[in-house]
């Protein structure tokens, strides 16, 4: 199948069984179609210029991937650009919860959780099995494959955006009678740092090779798998078999840890959680 010219980037959305082939295979979206080089069948969806952060629907109803079953609703899940990072969400919208996401591995998955809200991250060798529907009908599982690393396509995203706004703004209309004043803060808001329990339970997925290195651990650039914002997180390194140098190194992190948490600048984000 040839995709549209305007077409930015794409995902393939194979079946993992019967119900989900048929759902494939479903004549509403014989336009969707393609078959992979070992002769699978699979559907395809581009995020083109004419979207906005939507990649895809699915449901019964009119959605990009029609779902013909009353145990799944009209719009059962959909796939999400998140506005701030670029990364792509899957959001559940049944009430029912039916819908799921896992891993090939039981590592290279997050799960929803029943305390998180109904969003979870999907990219590349992450999370790249959903499954919704009925035990009683049957499930439906599909197998998620994406063409390009997840920077790959953040970075293709954020410039069509960035030609997107360009192109909508003239300068010659620009409004600046009528626009309401800017109010700036009266002085510097400074977070004042309480001792409390620590948040080891977020969940994240890293982004590449270490940003930086330090004498006790590696610095990575990272995205929070349930809010799709970014983390940098630093990996410590222990001190196996010296009892001596691990109550050092506990000592520093937890200073580390503090400092940070007690920061408060433009371009230093809140600390979010450690686990020491």
């Amino acid at each position: 199948m040839s995709l549209p010219t305007r077409t930015i980037f794409y995902l393939t959305v194979y079946g993992r069984n019967e119900g989900a082939t048929a759902v494939i295979n479903h004549p509403e979206k014989r336009r969707l179609r393609s078959i992979s080089s070992d002769n699978r069948p699979a559907l395809e969806v581009g995020f083109t210029k004419d979207r906005k952060t939507s990649l895809a629907t699915l449901g019964r109803g009119d959605t990009d991937i029609f779902i013909d079953r009353t145990d799944v609703s009209r719009l059962q899940c959909s796939f999400e650009i998140d506005p701030d990072t670029n990364s792509i969400m899957l959001h559940d919208h049944f009430n029912q919860r039916t819908t799921q996401v896992f891993g090939q591995k039981a590592q290279d998955g997050a799960p929803f959780l029943d305390d998180h809200p109904r969003r979870v991250l999907v990219q590349i060798d992450f999370n790249t099995v959903i499954c919704m529907g009925s035990e009683r009908q049957g499930r439906i599982e599909f197998e998620l494959v994406w063409p390009q690393q997840p920077a790959q396509t953040m970075d293709a995203i954020k410039k069509h955006n960035m030609t997107a706004a360009t192109q909508a703004i003239n300068p010659r209309q620009a409004q600046t009678v009528d626009d309401a004043d800017t109010i700036l803060p009266l002085q510097r808001q400074t977070r004042i740092h309480t001792s409390g329990a620590s948040n080891p339970s977020i969940r994240y997925v890293t982004l590449g090779d270490p940003m930086g290195e330090g004498t006790f651990g590696k610095v990575y650039k990272a995205i929070n798998v349930d809010t799709g914002e970014f983390l940098a997180v630093k990996r410590f390194k222990t001190a196996q078999g010296n009892a001596n140098m691990g109550a050092y190194i506990y000592k520093t992190i937890k200073r580390e840890v503090e400092t940070i948490a007690r920061c408060s600048h433009m371009t230093e984000n809140s600390s979010v959680g450690d686990g020491y």
